[in-house]
């Protein structure tokens, strides 16, 4: 004997087939989505607005030249305070401002008017390094040799222009090009850092080093001024300052290029720049995997501190 189901068995019947209906269907749009291949995905045409591509070049300059409070330095999520973050930005500003109007005074000749943006420049440099410097790299760069060559080069400059002086100014450029080869050197050092300022910093290391080059060669800069006279077994022997000098300038340049070549190739400021052997600041080692513990154990102290 065959029952007929009632009314409300067979409308309840036909929602339930409904609904499994509509997850068979989902299940199939599911897996004809998982299924495509990255490739057809890559071939979608992608379309974006006129305000979507400015966003995005507002983006990308804002990635290159302001900061984050939270940042993750040499491995280590750090949070910046509002005062760096000021400093740091401001400082940043006034050394590109500076620094330009600075060498618009070098090129044109006027030394005191270059002196006072270089002191101006050195203040806002100061600004940026306070509690922003990290004396574990700062060491881990002296062990280099082409480091350490270079600030004995510069150093050497200095004492030149103290003890023969080309003009009244010549002790203040001394000095001022000692200090903008050691920001340079130490740049690395910096925990907090655009790199557009770091690309600033280099182009006027750069520019400073190959303007000295040629007056030097081409131009009447310290023409015939005598650094030292001494004579041995009779022979007398005279070194020039000019020569001196000249070689340098050349000898910075040549033990900077590797620097200067690490500085343009690492976009992201992960290497340092004048580490041999692509060292990474995160690792301390030429691998970003591998760490050197005790390198790693300093900057995680340095960072709590």
């Amino acid at each position: 004997m065959v029952v007929q189901p009632s009314i409300e068995e067979h409308e309840a019947l036909l929602k339930r087939v409904k609904a499994l209906e509509e997850e068979n269907k989902r299940l199939r749009n599911e897996k004809k989505e998982t299924s495509r291949s990255p490739l057809e995905v890559e071939l979608q045409p992608k379309t974006r607005d006129r305000k979507a591509s400015r966003n995005s070049w507002i983006d990308i300059y804002n990635e290159n030249t302001t900061l984050h409070k939270t940042k993750k330095l040499f491995g280590q999520k750090v949070e910046a305070d509002d005062s760096l973050e000021w400093r740091v930005k401001w400082g940043q500003r006034g050394v590109g401002v500076s620094s330009l109007v600075g060498l618009i005074c070098f090129l044109a000749g006027q030394h005191i008017a270059l002196n006072v943006f270089s002191a101006l420049g050195l203040i806002f440099y100061c600004m940026i390094y306070c509690k922003n410097f990290s004396f574990v790299i700062a060491k881990r760069l002296l062990r280099e040799t082409r480091v350490v060559i270079i600030i004995i080069l510069s150093l050497c400059n200095l004492v030149i222009d103290v003890a023969r002086p080309s003009r009244s100014l010549s002790p203040i450029l001394g000095l001022m090009y000692m200090l903008l080869v050691s920001v340079f050197l130490f740049l690395d050092a910096v925990k907090v850092k655009s790199r557009v300022f770091v690309m600033v910093v280099g182009i006027i290391f750069v520019l400073a080093n190959i303007s000295s080059i040629y007056s030097l060669i081409f131009g009447d800069s310290s023409q015939g001024v005598i650094l030292l006279k001494y004579t041995v077994q009779g022979n007398e022997y005279t070194f020039m300052k000019r020569s001196t000098k000249r070689s340098i300038f050349v000898q910075v340049m040549l033990f900077s290029l590797n620097g200067i070549y690490i500085l343009l190739k690492d976009k992201n400021q992960e290497l340092m720049i004048f580490a041999k052997g692509n060292v990474y600041r995160e690792t301390g080692t030429t691998s970003k995997e591998v760490k050197d513990k005790q390198y790693s154990d300093k900057i995680e102290f340095e960072n709590v501190v």
